[in-house]
């Protein structure tokens, strides 16, 4: 799948905006635990790593690492 993503790119010294490639190597943890890009939202904020690779002089970004939390209901 493909997620957007934004990164901040150290040799420019600025975000990045782009589009991940998750793969089945992508690590996915929710609160935690194991978890899968379906078991995400659409829209959701998560935290992670993108590595940048040059591939026949195309940028690819490969998601590596999604950190995410879920919301806790008010009162529970």
């Amino acid at each position: 799948g493909k997620l957007t993503v934004v990164y901040y790119n150290e040799k420019q010294k600025q975000e990045m905006p782009g589009t991940g490639e998750v793969t089945a190597e992508t690590e996915i943890m929710i609160d935690g635990a194991i978890a899968t890009l379906a078991d995400l939202s659409v829209g959701q904020r998560v935290r992670g790593e993108v590595r940048v690779e040059k591939k026949g002089g195309k940028k690819v970004q490969t998601v590596v690492k999604i950190q995410a939390d879920r919301a806790k209901a008010a009162g529970g």
